[in-house]
């Protein structure tokens, strides 16, 4: 691959969407040529998939379904436009990846075992790594808050869910930042400038 494939993680109301739209301004700086993405989703097939997991629907999803509908969206937006643009030499920025899919169906919802999903997930990802991980790390409470409290986005049905759950979510983002390489904590309780400051120190220190 002849680009650069950055991803950032975080739990809901981390900033990630906004941090991603800073990360895209900073590297379209420095002459990069930059593709800013988003999971579940990222094309026509994959947003549909997006719908089925984040809106309400008449019966429960199930876990094992959740999982899979997260791998299914991965793989379409995977072969259909970020593999594509690395091999065109774009520096792709994708707004969650697979660090979510672990952090959430494996710590926090325990659908199965890590090795086993992560087995899936190679596969569907066709074994591409992103080359830096930018974890938002977020009290679950400060997160909540800032979603709730943006009027301009409807509460996903992941959102709903309890605090414990959330909680769950963010201890097995910090277990990854722990066990995983090229993951880099920001810590995303305080102002939206210090993230962004944050990131500009990691973008200047590790992308050149």
């Amino acid at each position: 691959m002849k680009g650069k494939f950055i991803t950032l993680e975080g739990g809901e109301g981390s900033g990630k969407s906004v941090a991603a739209k800073h990360l895209k301004k900073l590297l379209e700086k420095k002459g990069k040529k930059v593709m800013l993405t988003h999971e579940p989703g990222g094309t026509v097939v994959a947003d549909k998939i997006r719908k089925i997991i984040l809106h309400e629907n008449r019966e429960k999803l199930a876990d094992r379904a959740e999982l899979f509908l997260f791998l299914a969206s991965r793989a379409q937006h995977m072969e259909q436009k970020i593999i594509p643009a690395l091999k065109r030499g774009e520096n792709v920025i994708c707004d969650r990846f697979n660090g979510s899919t672990f952090a959430y169906q494996a710590f926090a919802r325990k659908v199965a075992d890590l090795a086993f999903m992560k087995k899936m997930d190679k596969f569907v990802r066709w074994d591409v790594d992103p080359d830096l991980i930018l974890y938002l790390d977020a009290d679950p409470k400060i997160g909540l808050a800032r979603r709730k409290g943006d009027k301009s986005k409807k509460l996903t049905r992941i959102d709903k869910e309890k605090l414990d759950f959330h909680k769950k979510v963010r201890s097995g983002f910090n277990k990854l930042l722990k066990s995983e390489k090229n993951w880099v904590k920001i810590n995303s309780n305080k102002s939206i400038n210090e993230v962004y400051n944050q990131i500009d120190e990691v973008i200047n220190r590790k992308v050149r």
